[in-house]
């Protein structure tokens, strides 16, 4: 009897030992959105101010749209943006009012003010190589499309530009000469084309078409009274500023002609004056041309509408300056219109160190010549100072960005008048030491007062190198004080890594990598000792009393560190989406790297690291902190390229110098592995060379170590696949080899994909850490079929433009052998595709034209899976490890789906020990985000219901037939109602919830982050549920037995006596 007890007792013990434990979480946790983030990206134009009339029967005719933003109509602060979006911000707030976002090929030329809408003019290349330019007004309240106008046209280069004005008719006889002419004229400039529009209905009034199309790229127009000059780049035969007047009623053609030969609209040593006819000084000034000849002192005016005469001045005549030759040769103008009634024009130039702004007023004189007087000037010496810290907006208000070394910026904000020469009012801005420097500002509003300053303010809008956008009020005193920022750095993000903020036990990141490897006794005594462990009485009492954070103990709460264009690294906390911490990885903050060239002596344009790629090389333990390696680029004053190895604290972002480097060389592939550097406990990651062909270590491991990593070099990631990227027609093998600080890289074997005319579109490998939990799949009748699993495996999409076909390869990376192929024919290769691929099984999409209509088409989704083979309980191999080179070929299964709508992102979900099942995560153009079953979408799944009955077919037994049309269920939005746009990423990384882990969709636009259970919420405990109380009961119940055992015993004793 006493044995079978120690047996029993035994064997629970073993059992026990065995069970892998997972965590739990409370039902009131489950299925909750954390965050998204709906942006806009940089401001590229800006509009008139916020000094729209509200009738329009006194409206001016506003300039052109410039860099920057503005104050709509409404009060809200219009934007058009370098991410292709029209916005309205809330100017007081900054908060998102509406969007409309732009296809990638209709990019925003220019926008306007017309009346109280918005104009935008916007267009690229289309399917047919044709050019479609379209013409959209916009309620600037609402965002609300009101009308369109599309054209087309097979030029390439083209220019847009819009004129509006809203005059009265002041007398009869004005009346009668505008031949039924109404108060609202609307020109626009569309490539080779001048239309009057409607301004309600966007009906055309009246066209013309330029005879000139062929040889002028048309982009400007200047309207000075009733006539209309459209100004284009002369490019054939004798180059310069072709002029045409048209009329501004009829758009009659009265004259065409050559004028400031050998210059550019786009040069900075041209500036058009609108000139204007209002009333006072400098009234009814007509609109001239200025520019310098190349390497020379004399400049030239020009008045348009007179084809015969030019004048010459002298530079320093102009504003009355002394200048020597070199100063004159190096300026550069620009002009400044304000409500086209008086024009000013803008020189800046430097002297030594110290550079100078000086602006100028247009006037006629008597002889019918230009004066220049000089109106005011600003001054400094700061280094940085260049001519992109200059921004002038549509009401002539002029802003001047000087940064100072003291993490602060002064701007300088001159507004021109009738009545006033200027207005001068000096602020100083305290910038964000740890982001990027502001290289923008515009004056988006003023509030009354004298000029200069006095009793009046400014509001201005800065924007940063890394994308900020922040909005300064500049008060009575000297610092301006801010009233907003909005941070739209994510808009450029190119990569994101996950910290963990629980505390782990051990620094090493593939545990459940090692119980795959070891064997069951180990494991089994492995987990009997953690578990007693964390069953102590004082675990038990602290996990059960003690106050703390589920989501960061059930691993919910990360922190996602993403990189972006402009130096951007930072930690966003993965619930609620608050910056944790930040920087730019500016190089005066990294000279004191290992070969990193001193910030003060370089003259790169650049003052950033630009990151390229990110990853978490050691988890946060209780000895030692997380760590994450940034790697980028650096521009060298010589012009050449170099990799900047940076090391940061994954939970503070500070820099570990130690362990951060600057290379000697540009690297073309860098490579994580799962193998752990024992002094520093990272995972290591192996640098190419793009030039020598070698590879580097980092961090850098010792001489005691290294025969340790090559012989997991070897199994691991012995093979470095040169030519995967998109556009390339051969794929190279490489083996890394040597145990020295240069590791060769000799040439294994070469895939040439350029004999079918065919290049690389996607490449797609499998994780350094991927762990797989089981290596078959059980079938109806209880047979198994097993997976081909191979480490070395890569996914490869080509296409071939001549044959319009697009083929998956499959490649050994160690023989470059083609294990499979798929070839579908009729892929359209101007649209997108993915492809991802995990375990032994991948997705990809294309889009296929229908054979008997071009424009007609399917986007389709396709998975495979490769097996061992096609026959169930089937062994190609029963040994733990098996060659590259052996003359075998797996078993694939493939199924195509039709999808609903244009895919642009493709991701996985993943889970902590892999047990769950995975999801296809699939972000749709015009759908929310949805998650896919693989059963959906299962391969194997029959063509018809008969099949999957039939023996012919034994790995479809039991599985449903396949649906040709994908189906999405609303259960299947992960991202419900939430309005995403431009998402081209989507990553997923596990919680220490089995069931559950974490989606991050990101792209050009918008970031969201959500919590994903694909098979369900197994894990998932009830509210009432009470740890205490089970810890208590346990307890309790314990005591009893104790209590009631030897009262039992005593009780079976009596009954055995009598």
């Amino acid at each position: 009897m006493r044995v079978l007890d120690y047996t029993l007792v035994l064997l629970c013990i073993a059992i026990f030992g065995s069970v892998i434990v997972d965590a739990q979480v409370y039902e009131d946790q489950v299925g909750k959105i954390d965050w998204n983030k709906q942006l806009v990206g940089k401001p590229k134009f800006v509009l008139s101010t916020s000094n729209i009339p509200s009738s329009e029967s006194n409206a001016q005719d506003k300039p052109e749209a410039s860099a920057g933003a503005s104050v709509g109509a409404d009060g809200g602060l219009i934007v058009a943006t370098e991410k292709n979006v029209l916005a309205s911000l809330d100017p007081e707030s900054g908060k998102l009012n509406w969007r409309q976002v732009f296809e990638s090929n209709d990019v925003i030329k220019v926008i306007k003010y017309v009346g109280t809408d918005v104009l935008s003019i916007s267009g690229g290349s289309k399917q047919d190589g044709k050019q479609e330019k379209t013409i959209r007004m916009w309620n600037s309240r609402t965002g609300a499309l009101k009308w369109e106008h599309t054209e087309s046209s097979g030029k390439s280069r083209w220019g847009a530009d819009i004129l509006y004005s809203a005059l009265e008719k002041k007398t009869q006889e004005e009346k009668q000469k505008s031949e039924g002419d109404t108060n609202k004229r609307l020109i626009v400039l569309l490539g080779s084309s001048v239309l009057r529009l409607d301004v309600e209905t966007g009906e055309i009034q009246w066209r013309y078409e330029s005879e000139e199309h062929i040889s002028v790229v048309f982009k400007r127009m200047v309207q000075n009274k009733d006539a209309i000059f459209v100004l284009g780049d002369e490019s054939v035969g004798k180059t310069g500023i072709r002029v045409v007047e048209l009329s501004a009623r009829n758009g009659e053609k009265k004259k065409s002609y050559l004028a400031a030969v050998g210059q550019s609209l786009d040069s900075e040593d041209l500036a058009i004056l609108s000139g204007g006819e209002g009333e006072g000084r400098g009234s009814k000034t007509s609109s001239y041309l200025v520019w310098r000849p190349d390497k020379n002192i004399i400049w030239n005016t020009h008045r348009l509408g007179n084809d015969k005469v030019s004048h010459e001045i002298y530079h320093a005549k102009i504003f009355q300056l002394e200048l020597m030759p070199d100063m004159m040769m190096t300026s550069k103008i620009f002009g400044i219109d304000v409500d086209e009634r008086v024009s000013y024009i803008g020189l800046s130039y430097s002297f030594g160190s110290r550079h100078k702004l000086v602006v100028a007023r247009l006037e006629e004189n008597v002889e019918g010549m230009v004066d220049f007087n000089k109106v005011t000037e600003i001054r400094t010496s700061k280094p940085l100072f260049q001519r992109k810290h200059i921004t002038v907006n549509s009401e002539g208000q002029l802003v001047s960005i000087i940064p100072r070394k003291d993490n602060k910026v002064q701007y300088k904000v001159i507004e021109f008048s009738e009545e006033d020469t200027t207005g001068q009012e000096i602020k100083t801005i305290k910038s964000n030491s740890k982001r990027g420097n502001i290289e923008q500002a515009v004056v988006v509003s003023t509030k009354g007062g004298e000029a200069g300053g006095k009793g009046g303010a400014s509001k201005v809008l800065t924007v940063t190198s890394d994308g900020v956008m922040c909005m300064y009020e500049g008060n009575h005193g000297k610092e301006a004080q801010q009233l907003w920022c909005r941070d739209e750095v994510l808009t450029g993000a190119v990569g994101v890594a996950f910290v963990n903020k629980e505390i782990a036990k051990s620094s090493k990141l593939a545990g459940f990598d090692d119980h795959m490897k070891n064997g069951w006794i180990t494991n089994m005594f492995a987990r009997y000792k953690r578990h007693l462990s964390e069953l102590t009485v004082t675990n038990m009492i602290q996990s059960t009393f003690k106050s703390e954070d589920k989501a960061v103990k059930f691993g919910i709460s990360k922190l996602a560190v993403f990189i972006a264009k402009g130096g951007y690294v930072g930690a966003i906390d993965t619930v609620g989406g608050e910056t944790v911490w930040e920087r730019q990885l500016r190089l005066s903050e990294v000279d004191e790297l290992d070969g990193m060239e001193s910030s003060a002596s370089s003259t790169t344009q650049q003052d950033w690291i630009e990151p390229t790629a990110i990853y978490v090389t050691r988890e946060q333990t209780e000895k030692k902190g997380a760590l994450v390696v940034v790697v980028g680029q650096v521009t060298e004053s010589s012009g050449k390229k170099k990799t900047v190895v940076v090391t940061m604290e994954g939970m503070t972002g500070k820099i570990v110098s130690r362990l951060s480097k600057k290379m000697n060389y540009l690297a073309k592939k860098v490579l994580e592995t799962n193998i752990v550097e024992p002094e520093t406990e990272q995972k290591i990651i192996v640098l190419v060379d793009s030039k020598k062909n070698t590879a580097d270590y980092w961090p850098t491991i010792s001489a005691t170590t290294a025969a340790t990593v090559e012989a997991a070099n070897d199994k691991l990631v012995a093979v470095v696949v040169d030519g995967d990227e998109p556009g390339s027609t051969q794929l190279v093998g490489y083996k890394i080899g040597g145990q020295d600080d240069i590791h060769t890289l000799p040439k294994m074997w070469t895939l040439d994909l350029g004999k079918s005319n065919s290049q690389v579109l996607h490449t797609a490998g499998l994780a350094a850490d991927l762990t797989v939990a089981s290596i078959g799949k059980a079938l109806a009748n209880r047979q198994v079929v097993y997976k081909y699993l191979n480490p070395n495996v890569l996914a490869v999409l080509a296409g071939s433009e001549s044959e319009n076909t697009l083929t998956l390869y499959v490649v050994d990376k160690v023989s470059g052998r083609i294990l499979h192929r798929a070839t579908h024919p009729n892929a359209d290769l101007t649209r997108s595709t993915g492809l991802v691929l995990t375990e032994n099984w991948g997705v990809y999409y294309h889009y296929t034209k229908d054979t008997n209509n071009d424009k007609v088409g399917n986007w389709i989704l396709t998975t495979f899976e490769m097996f061992e083979s096609d026959k169930p309980d089937t062994l190609h191999s029963t040994t733990d490890s098996f060659s590259g080179y052996d003359d075998f070929v797996p078993f694939v299964a493939s199924q195509s789906f039709i999808l609903p709508d244009q895919p642009t992102a493709l991701g996985l979900t993943t889970s902590h020990s892999h047990i769950t099942l995975q999801d296809i995560l699939l972000s749709l153009k015009n759908q929310p985000l949805v998650s896919i079953p693989y059963m959906q979408v299962d391969p194997r799944r029959p063509q018809s219901t008969k099949a999957s009955s039939s023996s012919d077919q034994p790995l479809s037994q039991g599985i449903p037939a396949a649906v040709p049309i994908l189906s999405i269920s609303p259960k299947q939005m992960i991202s419900y109602s939430v309005d995403l746009k431009s998402i081209s990423h989507i990553v997923s990384t596990h919680t220490k919830l089995e069931s559950t882990c974490l989606v991050v969709a990101y792209g050009d636009l918008d970031v969201f982050v959500t919590q994903q259970r694909p098979s369900g919420s197994f894990d998932q405990l009830g509210p009432s549920f009470s740890k205490s109380n089970l810890v208590l009961t346990t307890i309790g119940l314990a005591i009893a037995c104790v209590v009631v055992t030897p009262l039992v015993k005593r009780k079976l004793l009596n009954n055995n006596w009598f």
